[in-house]
């Protein structure tokens, strides 16, 4: 069986410009796009900037959670996954925390489509939480993670599994480029036929 491991942010959801409006409203802090940007470059927790070293990020988690939850998915995402569930099997990887993360996936009825879930509360680094994958006795010759962070492909790259990087996202196709995904893609329906190819591979 494969394993398909998804990003959420930037790849169900589009929520890059609510964040940045609301770490503004929140703390006051003039944040940009391009340092939003940034911080995604390398790891989010540890890419050190100084307008974030008062942000407690588990309290901002509680403070936008129902917020996050009314966004809506990206066009054509709830189909792909509910199709996807039907011939493999499905994760989500995220740096977000579960209470504002979950209440999203609870209101669309779509938990049962996946058989984990790993948060900021199970570790910083996504590269930790792919082993935590791993260690069920999954093969991550067996896996690919979709993502659109070049900071999350650099995670990936340590663990050695196959990406697909989404170019819309929080990042350019330039940047993403420098992580050296597997594949790049520019929307739901291609990323659909080398997931297709990916599920049939029977190497």
């Amino acid at each position: 069986m494969k394993h398909i491991i998804f990003d959420f942010d930037g790849v169900i959801i589009d929520s890059f410009q609510f964040h940045i409006k609301k770490m503004n409203e929140i703390y006051g802090i003039g944040l940009t796009e391009e340092e939003y940007s940034n911080r995604h470059v390398g790891n989010f927790y540890t890419n050190s900037f100084a307008k974030f070293d008062n942000i407690d990020f588990s309290d901002y988690a509680k403070q936008v959670a129902e917020e996050q939850s009314n966004l809506l998915p990206n066009q054509g995402s709830l189909k792909l996954l509910k199709d996807l569930s039907k011939k493999s099997r499905l994760h989500i990887i995220t740096s977000g925390w579960k209470v504002q993360v979950m209440p999203f996936f609870e209101k669309h009825k779509i938990v049962d489509l996946f058989d984990t879930f790993l948060f900021a509360e199970d570790g910083k680094k996504k590269s930790d939480k792919f082993n935590l994958i791993f260690n069920k006795n999954i093969n991550p010759i067996d896996c690919i993670f979709i993502t659109d962070t070049l900071g999350d492909l650099y995670e990936s790259n340590e663990v050695g599994i196959q990406t697909i990087a989404v170019d819309f996202g929080y990042h350019s196709p330039e940047l993403l480029k420098k992580g050296n995904p597997n594949y790049m893609v520019s929307s739901l329906a291609e990323m659909e036929g080398i997931l297709d190819r990916f599920i049939n591979d029977r190497k």
